[in-house]
């Protein structure tokens, strides 16, 4: 959905909007730049290495659905389906 409001790849244009939510001005250029450059630019770390670039402390975690109230908000999650188990990965922001 992500796609439709911008030219970026989902994981650089979710982290564009958390930045935007968190009050952290950074050029979208910058964002597409330091994510996608990644060695494993889809994993969550991509974000989270990023986000340190910019100062802002962050935590990825691997968590499971029940707890997906838990992480204070903001927070970005990734969410996949291995067999009959779902992970999430939360990148928490404080």
């Amino acid at each position: 959905m992500l796609q439709f409001l911008n030219p970026y790849e989902q994981i650089v244009a979710v982290t564009i909007l958390l930045l935007k939510i968190i009050n952290v001005r950074v050029t979208h250029n910058a964002v597409n730049g330091a994510t996608l450059n990644y060695p494993d630019y889809t994993s969550i770390l991509s974000i989270s290495d990023a986000l340190h670039t910019w100062h802002v402390e962050n935590v990825a975690v691997s968590i499971i659905p029940e707890k997906l109230t838990e992480p204070p908000l903001p927070f970005i999650t990734f969410i996949k389906r291995m067999a009959d188990l779902l992970i999430a990965e939360c990148l928490q922001y404080w």
